[in-house]
């Protein structure tokens, strides 16, 4: 709870400040667009603007020793006024154990689960000059099967190099409460992602650096990714998991389809 007071503390003082310069917010409403990761991808983007909306659809396999997770993902994002960011998605996996003799019958039934993940962005500001927008947020997701909810605030700064490289850190605990535990488990995340758009494309190659403190333990994991613009309204984003630890994890893989509308898109 104290960890949280102090976010919000530190979000309310950043608005504060941001709010008092007049480059904020011109005439015509400032937006910087920045590449966004694949694998923890964004509420919507960074200074969306009303009226914004965008589909995804997902698909991925991770292997974990003695079990592949096959993961898949919906989800719908949208800018109901400007600056704010709102998604519905509904991901879900089924968990296939990798057979071996000692593992027989039942014990290889596949594991199936479902969840709802709700969450919000606000851009609290975008500096056209430095190519900076800084963003907060908030994501809560009820996990059906295992009665598991994870509450998560977290801060997005995205930064602009030139025309066409692209750096963003999103980054906030991550608290799980779980049934019949009185006390939350705590992770704390911080993501890393450096992007190289093509020019005049909506096409990048890049890398995406996920960190997750359990406590003393740490997990890191680097993946490679690439965005591919199929037609003039529909992406497509690869990617894969190489992780760098001792924990069952082994590589991953997953793939985007991102339906963007017409009206939205501008040149990167």
């Amino acid at each position: 709870m104290r960890a949280i007071v102090v976010f919000f503390i530190l979000v309310t003082s950043l608005n504060l400040t941001f709010s008092q310069s007049d480059t904020l917010y011109p005439k015509r409403l400032a937006k910087i667009h920045h590449a966004e990761p694949l694998y923890v991808d964004l509420v919507r983007d960074l200074g969306a603007r009303k009226g914004e909306h965008e589909i995804n659809v997902g698909w991925g396999m991770n292997n974990k020793g003695d079990y592949v997770s096959n993961n898949g993902f919906v989800e719908y994002e949208f800018a109901p006024i400007n600056r704010l960011g709102v998604e519905v998605e509904v991901p879900f996996s089924v968990d296939t154990p990798v057979s071996s003799p000692d593992k027989k019958g039942a014990e290889l039934s596949s594991k199936s689960s479902s969840a709802i993940k709700l969450a919000a962005q606000y851009t609290l500001g975008v500096w056209v000059k430095s190519q900076l927008s800084i963003a907060v947020g908030y994501m809560h997701e009820m996990y059906v099967e295992k009665l598991v909810t994870e509450y998560s605030p977290f801060l997005v700064v995205g930064k602009k190099w030139g025309r066409n490289f692209h750096t963003l850190i999103y980054t906030g605990p991550v608290w799980k409460s779980h049934p019949n535990r009185p006390n939350l488990d705590q992770i704390y995340q911080m993501n890393f992602s450096f992007h190289y758009i093509i020019p005049q494309t909506f096409n990048f190659v890049g890398v995406e650096c996920n960190i997750e403190f359990y406590g003393d333990e740490v997990d890191l994991t680097f993946r490679p990714q690439t965005r591919v613009q199929l037609s003039e309204s529909v992406h497509l984003g690869v990617l894969t998991g190489i992780p760098l630890h001792f924990s069952n994890d082994k590589m991953s893989f997953m793939a985007r389809l991102i339906y963007i509308p017409h009206s939205k898109k501008k040149r990167l």
